[in-house]
């Protein structure tokens, strides 16, 4: 692709993960503007009528189940059936964007083999662009004026960004936990494009460094994590270079040295203490030997399971809102479970979890870069319906759909080798 198509390719995916919602007296919903956008442009390519494939015809009438029965449910119980019904389409419209956004990569000449590579490389892209935009709004508080001037303040959100001094969100449409999670997924990314040598270290470790200090003003989840992963990165990184010779030595030597400066910076910038007192007030835990913060503990007290086997085995059709039976809750499991009832939300994460894997039938290299987001998706997924909802879980639906189309054009293509060897023979 040429540098003009990149360019366009990169705002595609930056709108349809954050997703950024302007208003202009009408409210333009840029996730929504990308996937028509891309629709339209695949349509126009094959000249015909857009209509789902097989695999993704399987996936939607799954959801559509699942939203349909959430909506009966909730409509028995007296419930607000809005929330999960939205997330079901949403998840069945991310999953296509994926399998559009492959279809039209392919057709501009992205090679399947490192197809997945490219998306991956994209989504680290934008979450690095995003997180420098918060940065900035940081240091520079009339950009940030500038931004949420013009970004939709979402009257039932917990936090006014145009008016909070210090939790940012940069062109996102929300920030918080969903945002500072997506970061960490993006570090996860950066480890696995080093490791196979689709970026260069350097980079790569500048780039986790802006994403987790930008964390510091989002989540503090994404930043426990973002941390880690930073720091993983590193010995990645180190590790390559020490088994690259005596240069591949003294870049080390480098590196450590620059980010040993980076990080004596860091620690002596003037951070107001507000937000040092709200984003590292883990820490403290963490040195008497428990992780826990004023989110945990009130997570803790929304940690509950219906007394009522029916409820438990059936849901209630309530997500979010005021309950009519039970009090609200934060944990994405137990929403889930509200929702819809045990048994089909168990069947609801694995079928994420199922479709996610589409990317290591893609090639065995993906192996531990799903598993591990995978296993840390379900371990936060006790906080929030992080797997499902938020900007990490549509880079999981992107990767699994263009995953998807890959798979099906290998199959369309074996049938093809296969067809022409019998008409040969």
């Amino acid at each position: 692709m040429n540098d003009v198509r990149k360019l366009f390719v990169f705002f595609l995916i930056f709108f349809f993960i954050f997703a950024p919602r302007f208003d202009f007296n009408v409210v333009v919903h840029t996730g929504f503007l990308s996937v028509l956008l891309l629709a339209a442009l695949v349509a126009v390519r094959q000249r015909t009528l857009m209509f789902l494939p097989k695999p993704l015809v399987v996936v939607a009438v799954f959801f559509l189940i699942l939203a349909f029965y959430h909506l009966a449910i909730a409509v028995f119980y007296g419930n607000e059936p809005i929330y999960f019904f939205s997330i079901c389409i949403s998840v069945m419209v991310s999953i296509v964007f994926g399998w559009l956004l492959a279809s039209y990569l392919f057709n501009h000449g992205a090679y399947t083999n490192d197809l997945i590579d490219q998306l991956l490389v994209m989504c680290t892209i934008t979450a690095i662009v995003n997180s420098t935009v918060i940065l900035v709004e940081y240091i520079l508080p009339e950009l940030k004026f500038a931004i949420e001037r013009v970004l939709l303040q979402m009257q039932d959100g917990n936090i006014n960004y145009a008016e909070h001094p210090f939790r940012l969100r940069g062109l996102a449409s929300a920030g918080g936990a969903g945002l500072s999670v997506a970061n960490a997924i993006a570090i996860v990314f950066l480890i696995f494009l080093v490791v196979n040598r689709k970026l260069a270290g350097g980079f790569a470790l500048l780039g986790a460094v802006v994403v987790t200090c930008s964390n510091v003003f989002t989540g503090r989840t994404g930043l426990i994590l973002s941390l880690s992963f930073t720091f993983a990165l590193l010995v990645v990184v180190l590790a390559q270079n020490f088994k690259s010779g005596l240069y591949g030595i003294v870049r080390a030597a480098s590196l450590v040295i620059f980010f040993s400066y980076l990080l004596s910076f860091l620690v002596n910038f003037d951070l107001d203490p507000e937000v040092a007192r709200w984003a590292f007030e883990w820490f403290d835990g963490l040195i008497a030997g428990k992780l826990e913060s004023g989110s945990t503990e009130d997570l803790e007290r929304m940690l509950y399971l219906p007394d009522d086997p029916i409820h438990l085995l059936f849901g209630i059709g309530f997500f979010e809102g005021v309950g009519n039976i039970y009090p609200r809750t934060d944990s994405g499991y137990l929403k889930t479970i509200l929702s819809i009832g045990f048994p089909l939300g168990i069947l609801l994460y694995s079928v994420i979890i199922f479709m996610f894997f589409r990317v290591n039938k893609v090639s065995s290299k993906y192996f531990w870069l799903v598993v591990t987001v995978s296993g840390v998706m379900l371990l936060i997924e006790v906080k929030e319906p992080f797997l499902y909802q938020n900007f990490a879980a549509r880079m999981i639906f992107l990767l699994s759909g263009a995953a998807m189309f890959i798979l099906a054009k290998r199959r369309a293509l074996a049938k093809a080798i296969r067809m022409n060897a019998d008409h040969i023979a």
